[in-house]
């Protein structure tokens, strides 16, 4: 499984306690009958500028970096960063709360095996994962029992509530054709060709044409 890379030169911002936030999200994972939920840095978009509704991972950890993903477990909690991130991370997140974990040496897979047992199931929202990573981290896990579940709602926006910002509603503006190459309609016609020739009967959430579990940030998994 992998990380998507962006970067940032932001300074960051002084750490902050974010026990409260932690504990509630658990309280839904528990509700749900969830042993882990996935929360990465990436958007719905997989996009490097990531609009203040979407900065679940820093509300959650406190992080800022352009590129990770925490992991959230019932009595544990891990964020995955790269080598950029090895002064920032450990300055911006409560090491009590977070096990800094620098990738690609350590693999997600390699953490829920050791945290989690058999039979345990792992929770992420498939809007803000890659089908093809969400089916290599599945893979990596399905040998201990452990399974992974999209989730129809995130929880972290749940815990996040009325506070966190709306959604950007910026005008839609129309892109030149010579710049689109072709007009929508035709491009609209020949993306359903495609999936009617891989058998795809439904296009909304990321799905893949053995209906495995949708969604993934780009780590090793």
């Amino acid at each position: 499984m992998k990380i998507a890379m962006f970067q940032t030169f932001d300074s960051p911002p002084a750490g902050a306690d974010r026990s409260e936030r932690v504990a509630r999200l658990r309280d839904l994972m528990a509700k749900g009958g969830l042993d882990a939920v996935l929360v990465p840095r990436a958007d719905e978009h997989q996009g490097e500028y990531v609009p203040p509704c979407a900065e679940r991972l820093a509300w959650l950890t406190g992080f800022t970096g352009s590129a990770g993903l925490a992991v959230i477990a019932r009595t544990a909690a891990a964020l995955f960063v790269d080598g950029r991130y090895t002064v920032q991370a450990p300055a911006q997140v409560d090491g009590r709360q977070f096990e800094i974990i620098e990738i690609p040496g350590a693999r997600v897979s390699e953490w829920l095996e050791r945290k989690l047992a058999a039979g345990a199931v792992v929770g992420f929202d498939p809007w803000l994962h890659s089908a093809n990573a969400i089916e290599e981290l599945a893979k990596a896990v399905g040998d201990k029992g452990i399974k992974l579940k999209p989730l129809a709602r995130n929880l972290v926006d749940r815990v996040w509530g009325k506070a966190r910002p709306a959604p950007p509603k910026g005008p839609v503006v129309a892109h030149a054709l010579k710049y689109a190459g072709k007009p929508a309609d035709q491009k609209i016609s020949e993306l359903q060709a495609l999936l009617q020739g891989l058998g795809v009967v439904r296009f909304g959430h990321p799905v893949s044409k053995k209906s495995g579990p949708p969604g993934g940030p780009t780590l090793k998994t």
